[in-house]
């Protein structure tokens, strides 16, 4: 029987998400549920004249929509958007290479996302992804979006698919961190592992930002670095940006909660062969059922699970969050339905949309998978529906590229969270000064 939460998770997120989590709830988190809207208790920050020339800045056009961007004298950016008759004023701030912030309808507030591909301005607001032109700049016919249209799941809840910032910004690529080096390939390790077979130092930067439809976007950047393997644990230290400076936390076991539908109690079922489509692709699986009776207050109910497994397919583990466990998910898994009504009811699908991706990240090329999550679900907090995407590659320290996911709930709000990796790479750490040094 499992112990009751405290509140029911609708995330289901990585690990990575859990640390960022942990850490917004110490001192690196004060401030983050404060209105970002207000000014600072430092007073505004002067604007910075060399800056005029910010790429981000400028009118942007298409045939419904007509976005002005200008910076904001305390560096963030403000602006208009229109559409028909109607002007709905905006405000955002840098995420990365990126923009985020909400515009304004009456009392209402409304999360956005903005990346730049050459003139052509990707604006996203709620399931909609818009492609607007630089005013006066020869226009271009854009590339399609490397995320195809995913079908509206048949549940209560009215779902609504993010579509994740364009991967391939033309923005200045960051530069690899003071005192580290280009990252060797990746050994061969247990594939249960998201940090194993990367030497010790391993690091991967990660630009953060969660934003809510009433706030502004909360944005920080974190440095994972992989310190090693200890009683089959990796242990991971993070740092939060500060400046140049890197404020350093205490390292932790990564993954250490997660364990595989057997370890949890679940019950194999039935194995059934099956082929699974994924990226135009045929894959042959196995599907294994699992069930689990759970007790809450007194009554039970049971948790179905079933797993796809294909052997043509090598991918970093992962982990799943259920409503009172983590469910590691190994190498060969392509897709993971959940069902169950005793916590609250739900309807969970986790599959494998897209392969064989390039990405650059920092100076280095990449090569990822996408996973789509959706989950619809009916707790005594109402009615919510969450999709997400997550890019994974064995390239990259921890296994994740990225992740983006919208939440709505039965009423109408909205709230967002995108993590990304901007660098990777081995960091070596400035030597201490010698006692004897004069």
């Amino acid at each position: 029987m499992n112990a009751a939460p405290s509140l029911p998770r609708f995330g289901r997120l990585l690990c990575i998400f859990a640390i960022v989590a942990a850490f917004a709830a110490t001192s690196w988190g004060e401030g983050a549920d404060k209105d970002s809207s207000k000014p600072s208790d430092t007073g505004a920050a002067k604007r910075n004249p060399l800056l005029d020339d910010e790429p981000l800045v400028g009118v942007f056009k298409g045939p419904t929509l007509v976005v002005q961007i200008r910076l904001a004298k305390d560096g963030s950016f403000e602006g208009s958007i229109q559409k028909g008759g109607a002007t709905f004023p905006m405000k955002a701030k840098r995420a990365g290479t990126a923009l985020a912030g909400a515009f304004s309808h009456g009392e209402d507030h409304f999360p956005f996302t903005a990346t730049l591909e050459g003139n052509v301005l990707h604006f996203t607001t709620g399931d909609r992804l818009f492609k607007l032109q630089r005013d006066g700049a020869a226009a271009v016919v854009p590339m399609p979006d490397p995320v195809p249209s995913v079908p509206k799941p048949a549940d209560p809840v009215k779902p609504s698919v993010p579509v994740a910032p364009d991967p391939q910004p033309t923005t200045p690529k960051p530069v690899p961190a003071p005192g580290s080096q280009a990252l060797p390939p990746r050994a061969a390790n247990d594939l249960n592992k998201a940090w194993a077979g990367f030497p010790s130092g391993a690091f991967v930067i990660m630009d953060d930002v969660s934003a809510r439809a009433d706030k502004l976007p909360v944005a920080r950047r974190l440095k994972l670095v992989f310190m090693g393997v200890e009683d089959g644990k990796e242990i991971v230290q993070a740092m939060r940006s500060a400046g140049e400076e890197w404020e350093t936390r205490k390292p932790i076991a990564w993954m250490g909660g997660s364990k595989s539908a057997a370890d949890l109690g679940f019950i194999a079922g039935k194995t059934t062969s099956e082929v699974l489509e994924v990226a135009q692709e045929a894959v042959v699986c196995e599907v294994t059922e699992y069930s689990r009776e759970e007790v809450k207050d007194g009554k039970s109910g049971i948790s179905r699970i079933q797993i796809w497994r294909s052997k043509a397919v090598s991918l970093p583990p992962q982990t799943l969050m259920l409503p009172t466990d983590n469910l590691l998910l190994e190498s060969g898994v392509v897709r993971v339905t959940n069902t169950g009504d005793i916590w609250f009811k739900r309807t969970i699908d986790f599959r494998l949309t897209l392969t064989k991706q390039s990405h650059r990240i920092g100076n280095q090329d990449i090569r990822y998978a996408v996973f789509r999550l959706t989950e619809a679900s009916d707790t005594f907090e109402g009615k919510q529906f969450l999709q997400q995407e997550r890019w994974i590659s064995s390239d990259v320290p921890g296994g994740v590229v990225k992740i983006a996911q919208e939440k709505r709930t039965g009423e109408g709000a909205i709230s967002s969270l995108v993590s990304s990796a901007v660098d990777i790479g081995i960091w070596k750490p400035a030597a201490a000064p010698s006692k004897d040094a004069k």
